[in-house]
């Protein structure tokens, strides 16, 4: 009998791993193809000189959690530029999607609540028309759920701004927030094919290819007053762990996320270096520790100016 249940118990593991390997190997087989070269601190100044870049910087928050690692947060990122046109980095969730998703986060690493203050187009009710720029760092869901709502919220949609990578490369994490791009009411546009690149129409804010996190991850980098910002999406989850190289760990990296490990170190030495420059700082987007000490006020509407 115990032979019976040991015999049955290894067949159930190993139907686990045959299956895990059917999920998980093509996703971490396309993930390894995408290792474009990172720019010196040089090339990105040259790229980032602009007289006509943003000139105000905030965030706005859609929910927060408090985790063991410190406060989970699910923000979008709001440059503005001098004529009243504004940029939206990562579009957020509404209540009941973050709701969802922190209950996941309760279940799995024994967080707090979540914590939800509404969706960005209801935050900036009739200044949601002054967004005219939309761009993602990467396409899970909690950073694109918003996205409908945001552009049916919208006189004049806005333009959405992809990598060919981010557009055409998905896996199964990432495939239904391109299909959220694809089925909004803003229009789309893909940017060059360079692993760095101007946005169109937005001078002073750049795209960096990062990968690692998905086969899309995008850096984006700009410069306000002298002071060049990088936004770096789940490069790490929390700033410490970018500071100090450290990864993220086998079952979030190999199981949970599909990851390259080794573009991710390389991305985090990357930006840990840019970050130590008395002139640079990196944020990445969960962690609102970070970014509630960053310097960079919350949106306030028409404060939005004033912000830094």
């Amino acid at each position: 009998m115990v032979k019976k249940i040991a015999y049955s118990l290894v067949v159930i593991v190993a139907i686990i791993v045959i299956i895990a390997v059917i999920l998980l190997l093509p996703p971490h087989l396309q993930i390894r193809r995408f290792d474009s070269s990172l720019p010196s601190i040089e090339q990105l100044e040259s790229q980032l000189a602009s007289t006509t870049g943003p000139s105000a910087i905030s965030y706005v928050t859609t929910a927060s959690q408090i985790l063991p690692t410190g406060t989970l947060g699910h923000i979008g990122v709001l440059l503005q530029w001098p004529d009243g046109r504004t940029f939206l980095i990562d579009a957020g969730m509404n209540e009941s999607d973050a709701m969802a998703f922190g209950k996941t986060m309760e279940t799995v690493l024994g967080a707090a609540a979540s914590q939800t203050f509404g969706p960005i187009e209801q935050q900036m009710e009739a200044d949601i028309n002054s967004i005219s720029g939309i761009a993602f760092t990467h396409l899970h869901s909690d950073h694109t759920l918003g996205i409908s709502d945001i552009c049916a919220a919208q006189g004049e949609p806005a333009t959405i701004f992809q990598t060919r990578n981010q557009a055409e490369n998905q896996n199964h994490l990432t495939e239904s927030g391109q299909q959220l791009i694809e089925a909004s009411n803003c229009s789309a546009q893909l940017i060059g094919e360079l692993s760095i690149k101007t946005i169109p129409g937005f001078e002073g804010l750049v795209a960096i290819a990062g990968g690692g996190h998905t086969p899309g991850s995008t850096i984006y980098a700009t410069t306000i007053d002298g002071k060049i910002w990088l936004f770096a999406g789940d490069i790490s989850n929390v700033m410490d762990n970018l500071i100090h190289n450290k990864g993220k760990g086998f079952i979030y990296s190999y199981l949970l996320i599909p990851e390259d490990t080794n573009r991710l170190e390389q991305l985090r030495l990357w930006l840990g270096n840019i970050n130590q420059l008395p002139n640079a700082s990196v944020l990445v987007a969960h962690d609102l520790d970070a970014w509630n000490n960053s310097g960079i006020a919350r949106w306030q509407g028409d404060n939005m100016a004033e912000s830094q």
